[in-house]
């Protein structure tokens, strides 16, 4: 299991819990890789054997390398922070969602599972599921949509504020 701007880990150590033999997890922030490794350590009891393997890393060149040495996963998150809060920057947003999505896409198993993120409220669901599409055909995969979620009844939105309605989560089987 890869867990892509891990954070503090949330992700990967379930993972590790619920019994995923590999957990890597990665994040370009030095100090909230080591809040992820104490979370592991907190949960080792749990975890046992299967720690997860938290690695300070920006995660466009890291895919790349993972890519080009044959690496794949069986699960891949991607969970980045916001992309923007700037309206006149929601198209250089979407290019990076794109660029990170692609590249993700590209270091699942055929027949694995991808989970994609964005909790950008100015990116609107139709443009993140745009860009999935964008970014499975410009890596070469197939991707069949599983779920297609939001927050929780516990994040109301804004009829009136669409960009209230901020988080966005798209589960998917990657096929070749």
């Amino acid at each position: 299991m890869l867990d892509l701007c891990c954070n503090t880990g949330g992700f990967a150590v379930y993972a590790a819990v619920r019994g995923a033999a590999e957990v890597v997890g990665i994040d370009i922030d030095p100090a909230v890789i080591e809040i992820a490794r104490a979370n592991a350590h907190l949960n080792a009891a749990l975890i046992g054997t299967r720690k997860p393997r938290f690695v300070q890393a920006d995660i466009f060149p890291w895919l790349r390398d993972a890519a080009l040495n044959g690496e794949r996963f069986d699960v891949v998150i991607l969970d980045p922070a916001k992309m923007t809060r700037d309206r006149e920057q929601v198209i250089p947003a979407l290019k990076k969602y794109l660029d990170m999505n692609k590249l993700a896409l590209g270091v699942v198993k055929p027949g694995g599972l991808f989970a994609t993120f964005s909790c950008t409220g100015l990116v609107s669901e139709e443009q993140f599921l745009d860009m999935l599409r964008r970014a499975a055909f410009y890596a070469g995969r197939t991707v069949q949509v599983l779920k297609v979620a939001g927050a929780g009844p516990d994040h109301p939105w804004l009829a009136q504020v669409p960009e209230s309605r901020y988080l966005k989560a798209v589960f998917c089987r990657v096929l070749d």
